[in-house]
């Protein structure tokens, strides 16, 4: 993305603080600059050292510098998307709800228009005492605020109870959507198929492919943070979903053909990157079924092509498809386009056994009906997903 990501983090001193620390790792594998600031109890738990060799950046807590004069609640927030307080303690969400501005954090806060993401971290009883709860439905007042709720379960003091930092995918999803300036698919319905399916001769036995659904699930990801109202239909995988996306979960190529294609609402863009099964059984049988010696005779019927459909169906405005191909790659991905009467297709090599399935990275081209093609060299998936909005999302 052309958009530079500048993040304020603020670290307080919470026994979760040290969670922080990956949450920070997170944002820097993404690009994100991150500018931290430690209020001066969280000091007593981690060493600024650490953060600041993690940040790549110098370590901000006190209000001012005394060799330069220059004003650190004031400046280090111009140009940042957005200030993160995680973990953030009960003292710390008073001291803001209540205009307080007695350390650098808290006055950053005051002095800046910037929005606030707030997750907090603390003992069960402080969280649900009544003033916690006042101060923060007094912030969630100001559109300004925005909280990442903690979860459930046993804390650092050996308490149950609600008050553990959200989980760190949580907190990062929420964030990055606050950072990207250029929010090119803001206000647009986006819908990304994802996985593989399953189509199951027996109770228990069935064919599929080893797509792991990464792909997908960075597609739904990243439309998501440049402002898409994202719907994922997602086959069988073991990825937890990204943090405000919409997600309906299939198991085989109807169910993903009735989640696409049945439904309220209109779309602007359809993402088919999800591999569905060519074939399924055209009988299953309702039990496991025995090994006896007996040879078992099955047969394949073809299922829909989904796209195709969906192309047809004039639910979306725009959809795109992806292909992995093993041979004459670029021909066979302009005749599917042409075939299913889609907009475009991302087509890959799938002799590769560096990118594509199970992988984290991918490489490949997107071809587009009206002629434009653009080549994407290796890179990450999370990177390929941009590289792909960036190249629709005019056409949208």
């Amino acid at each position: 993305m052309s958009d530079k990501l500048d993040l304020v983090v603020g670290l307080t001193a919470s026994i979760s603080i040290y969670k922080g620390l990956e949450l920070i790792r997170l944002f820097k594998k993404s690009g994100v600059n991150v500018i931290p600031i430690m209020t001066p109890d969280s000091k007593r738990f981690i060493s600024p050292l650490l953060v600041g060799s993690l940040c790549e950046s110098d370590v901000y807590s006190d209000m001012f510098d005394e060799s330069g004069g220059r004003f650190y609640h004031i400046m280090l927030s111009r140009g940042a998307g957005a200030i993160l307080i995680a973990p953030a303690t009960a003292n710390t969400i008073a001291k803001i709800a209540s205009g307080l501005a007695d350390n650098l954090l808290t006055s950053l806060v005051l002095a800046s228009r910037v929005p606030v993401i707030i997750a907090p971290a603390m003992n069960v009883r402080m969280f649900e005492n009544e003033i916690t709860q006042e101060n923060i439905s007094r912030l969630k007042r100001y559109d300004r605020f925005r909280f990442v709720m903690p979860e459930s379960g046993e804390l650092a003091c050996g308490d149950t109870g609600t008050g553990r930092l959200a989980d760190l995918s949580d907190i990062f999803d929420f964030t990055m959507g606050f950072l990207h300036k250029e929010q090119i698919l803001k206000g647009k319905r986006v819908m990304v198929s994802a996985g593989p399916t399953r189509e199951f001769m027996d109770t228990v036995r069935f064919i599929s492919n080893p797509s792991s659904g990464k792909m997908g699930y960075e597609l739904a990801r990243v439309a998501s943070w440049l402002g898409a109202d994202v719907t994922l239909v997602s086959g069988p995988v073991n990825i937890k979903p990204p943090y405000g996306v919409r997600v309906i979960n299939v198991v085989s190529a109807k169910e993903m053909e009735g989640a696409i294609l049945n439904g309220k609402g209109k779309y602007d863009l359809l993402v088919m990157n999800a591999a569905v099964s060519d074939w399924r059984f055209k009988k299953v049988y309702d039990k496991k079924i025995k090994r006896g010696g007996q040879v078992v005779n099955v047969e394949l019927v073809e299922n829909d092509d989904i796209l195709k459909k969906a192309a047809m169906s004039g639910r979306f405005r725009f959809t795109i498809g992806f292909a992995a191909e093993s041979e004459d790659i670029i021909r066979n991905a302009k005749d599917k386009i042409a075939k299913k009467g889609i907009d475009g297709i991302v087509v890959n090599d799938v002799k590769r056994s560096d990118v594509g399935f199970a992988s984290d990275f991918n490489e490949g081209r997107i071809i587009l009906k009206d002629g434009i093609e653009i080549g994407i060299e290796r890179c990450t998936k999370r990177e390929m997903a941009y590289k792909i909005f960036e190249a629709i999302y005019r056409r949208l």
